[in-house]
C-alpha cells in the first residue's frame, strides 16, 4: 500500500472514532493496533495526532461538499430538493458527532473548529441565501424577508448551539438540535403553500 492510501486508511478510521469518543479520547497506539500498522509508521504520515484529526475533518467536509454540489449545481433543482438536500445532509452527517468531539475541538483543536466555520460560511452560507431566494420565486419562501439577515441569523444560532456549554446545558444529540432549529425557521420562513409542502415532503 503506497504512503497516500495508507493515510486514507488511518484517517478514515480514525473519524468515526474522533466523532464518537472525542479527539482526547483516541489515542493513536490504539489507532495502529487496529490498524495493524506500527505507531511510529503513524508518526512517519502524521506529525501529531492533530494533523490527523485535520485530515479527517476536512475528508468529512468535502463529503458535505460533494453532495451539496450533486442538487445545487443542478439548474433545474427547485427550493424543495436544495432545502431537502441541505437539512438531509446535516442529519446525516451530524449525527453521529457526539458533544465531547465538539467539546474538545473547542478546547484542543481551534483551529480545526475554524475550518469548519469558514467551510460554513464559504461553501453552505451562500448555498443557503441562492435556496431561499429560489424558495421566494417559487411562492414557496414569504417575500418580506431578508435573506442574507435571516441565514446570518441561522448560523448565529447554530454557533451558539454547538458550543460545549450550550451543549451540556440542551442535553440533546446535536442532530435533533438542528432539527429544532429547523422548524422553528420553516414555521416562520414558509407561506401557506410552503408549510404545505414541507408537511407534506420532510415531516416524520
Amino acid at each position: 500500500m503506497n504512503e497516500d492510501a495508507l493515510r486514507r486508511r488511518i484517517v478514515q478510521y480514525a473519524l468515526p472514532r474522533f466523532f464518537a469518543k472525542g479527539f482526547r479520547a483516541v489515542r493513536t497506539e490504539d489507532l495502529a493496533s487496529a490498524l495493524g500498522i506500527s505507531k511510529k509508521t503513524i508518526y512517519r504520515l502524521f506529525r501529531d495526532k492533530k494533523e490527523i484529526l485535520r485530515a479527517a475533518v476536512r475528508i468529512h467536509l468535502e463529503a458535505i461538499d460533494r453532495e451539496l454540489t450533486a442538487t445545487f449545481d443542478l439548474p433545474e433543482a427547485n427550493f424543495r430538493q436544495q432545502m431537502g438536500t441541505v437539512f438531509r445532509v446535516w442529519s446525516e452527517r451530524l449525527a453521529p458527532i457526539e458533544p465531547v468531539f465538539l467539546t474538545d475541538l473547542f478546547r484542543l483543536a481551534p483551529e480545526v473548529w475554524e475550518e469548519i466555520d469558514a467551510f460554513r460560511t464559504e461553501r453552505v452560507f451562500p448555498r443557503l441565501v441562492g435556496a431561499i431566494q429560489t424558495g421566494i420565486r417559487e411562492g414557496y419562501v414569504r417575500s418580506d424577508v431578508d435573506v442574507d439577515l435571516l441565514v446570518r441569523l441561522l448560523f448565529a444560532t447554530l454557533r451558539r448551539a454547538v458550543t460545549p456549554e450550550a451543549l451540556s446545558e440542551l442535553q440533546a444529540p446535536l442532530s435533533a438540535i438542528i432539527r429544532h432549529i429547523q422548524i422553528l425557521l420553516f414555521q416562520g420562513l414558509l407561506t401557506d403553500k410552503g408549510r404545505r409542502a414541507w408537511e407534506n415532503s420532510y415531516e416524520t
